[in-house]
Formats: structure tokens, sequence, C-alpha cells
């Protein structure tokens, strides 16, 4: 839902900032059509941070994202 998904962007957020990152640009969609249904939804909304932190910080970023966080599908290099 809108509220989840807003919530999630917050809590990444603070996560780079917690590690010493800055958020540069936050962007959320409105709910999207989806290529196939995932978990019974058709739709899900987009969210596309561009930060920066230190390089040492990315992998503890990225292993804390995939351990606590389920929603979501990162894309990261």
């Amino acid at each position: 839902t809108g509220p989840e998904s807003d919530e999630l962007k917050k809590n990444i957020e603070n996560l780079i900032l917690e590690k010493g990152g800055m958020v540069i640009k936050s962007e959320k969609t409105n709910a999207q059509p989806l290529a196939f249904v995932i978990k019974k939804h058709s739709s899900g909304y987009f969210v596309i941070l561009t930060f920066q932190v230190n390089e040492d910080k990315i992998k503890e970023i990225k292993d804390i994202l995939e351990k606590n966080i389920t929603k979501i599908q990162m894309k990261m290099p």
C-alpha cells in the first residue's frame, strides 16, 4: 500500500544516513502495473534512491536490506 511503501522508503533512507551516507534524490512512483502477478499483487510502487556512501559501507547496507526487507526488489551495482 501507499503508506507501507512510504515507511519502507523512509527506513531505507534512514539506514543510509545511519551509515554516514547522504541521500541525493528520492522518488516514489504512484502504483504501477507489474508485468506479472507477484504474491497476488498486480501493481506495485517503485522507489528510486540516489545516494552517496563510503565504499566500505555498500556491502553492509546491501546485507542489511537483503536480511530484513522482504518487500523490495533491489538493483545495486
